[in-house]
């Protein structure tokens, strides 16, 4: 919904938050997700290697590519492991930690 009166904001807001209480709104639960796990991140691992020997990839790249592929398949566990949505967010934020303090 697009308010375009600020003072409309706060009404509006509460109009929507008792509407959906009164449907029976409740929050999503929390989901398990099956992860690739470490055969995930060799398949990955395998491709970056063979763009980095066709030159299509320079080593820096490749060093964020493994972070990327890591928190993409959920780390370093075994192929479909159920983890919850909260384990792959904080792999994201190591990666996105540990890529931020790379030189370059």
């Amino acid at each position: 919904i697009i308010i375009f009166n600020p003072h409309e904001l706060l009404y509006v807001a509460k109009t929507q938050a008792l509407a959906l209480a009164a449907a029976g709104y409740r929050p999503p639960q929390p989901q398990e997700i099956q992860i690739a796990g470490r055969d995930g991140i060799s398949a990955f691992q395998i491709e970056l290697l063979n763009m980095i020997n066709s030159d299509l990839l320079s080593e820096h790249n490749y060093k964020l590519g493994i972070k990327i592929a890591t928190a993409l398949c959920g780390g370093d566990l075994e192929k479909n492991t159920l983890v919850d949505e909260d384990w792959l967010l904080s792999l994201e934020r190591q990666s996105f930690i540990e890529m931020v303090k790379m030189p370059l």
